[in-house]
């Protein structure tokens, strides 16, 4: 397991996703191997020229990510399953 939380911030009346996510991983590491993988990439089923880009967050760990993203006013009870931040255990 190399992710524990990932979050894809919607706009919730377009139900389409802002362009970012974030990504907390397990290890430093498994972080930064998946930086080097994808940044730089052009998704190829999107009709867009767009790359990927990656970078460091402010908020570091699956703590400080769940009270940050998932333990808000924001996220409890008016939000839709799906778009929650997903938790992997």
């Amino acid at each position: 397991k190399c992710i524990d939380l990932f979050y894809l911030p919607m706009d919730f009346r377009k139900r389409a996703n802002l362009g970012y996510c974030f990504a907390n991983f397990t290890t430093e590491e498994e972080a930064m191997r998946f930086c080097r993988q994808v940044s730089g990439y052009q998704l190829p089923l999107f009709n867009s020229k767009k790359v990927l880009a990656t970078g460091v967050a402010h908020v570091q760990g699956f703590e400080a990510n769940f009270r940050n993203f998932c333990n808000t006013p924001k996220m409890s009870g008016n939000v839709a399953p799906e778009f929650q931040p997903l938790i992997f255990d």
